[in-house]
């Protein structure tokens, strides 16, 4: 059995880039918005991106597309009429949904989830209703806060399971350890 070439495989998922600048891209923008293609899609303008050397970027659009039917990414790019080089494998589908937003990416531009639209907007707002860690980290200290007595390290890891912030406790025991440590020490005679 012969193996299929990388640039041969079909795929389900894929990433757009589209400028809104170039008159072929936004006609291909509006097309997308209007579900004349009749796939799944989130898309989202980002118009506030800066590059390395600290100027903005020209805006842009990113799209996830979720296809009914596998297809190659030169059949994709020649059925939507772009250059081939726009279109990209999803290698990580809810990753790419939530690049969307640069969710986790506190170094780039954030964007709301409100922002996004197409048929898959509302997953990427599930996909980024959980907090990011670092809020999660001030939930479970706000938490630690709102204890008016000592607290064992295990009872105090059974109210963050109890919320959903097993996976940042967990990441962070060390940090946890000491803060409870501090809040305990405020309750000593």
């Amino acid at each position: 059995m012969q193996k299929i070439e990388k640039e041969q495989e079909r795929k389900r998922n894929f990433c757009l880039v589209l400028y809104p600048d170039c008159p072929e891209h936004n006609e291909l923008i509006t097309r997308i918005a209007c579900n004349e293609y009749n796939f799944d899609y989130a898309g989202i303008c980002h118009d506030k991106d800066i590059t390395d050397e600290g100027d903005p970027k020209k805006p842009h659009y990113h799209f996830v597309v979720h296809l009914n039917n596998a297809c190659t990414r030169s059949a994709l790019a020649k059925n939507l009429g772009i250059e081939e080089r726009l279109v990209q494998d999803c290698k990580d589908y809810k990753g790419a949904l939530m690049y969307l937003v640069h969710y986790k990416n506190q170094d780039k531009a954030q964007y709301s989830a409100d922002l996004v639209f197409g048929s898959l907007s509302e997953k990427v707002r599930e996909l980024t209703a959980k907090p990011n860690e670092t809020m999660a980290c001030l939930i479970i200290l706000d938490l630690l806060d709102s204890i008016d007595s000592k607290i064992t390290f295990s009872g105090f890891m059974r109210l963050c399971c109890a919320r959903g912030l097993y996976s940042t406790f967990r990441r962070n025991n060390n940090f946890f350890i000491q803060a409870v440590f501090e809040h305990n020490s405020k309750f000593e005679r």
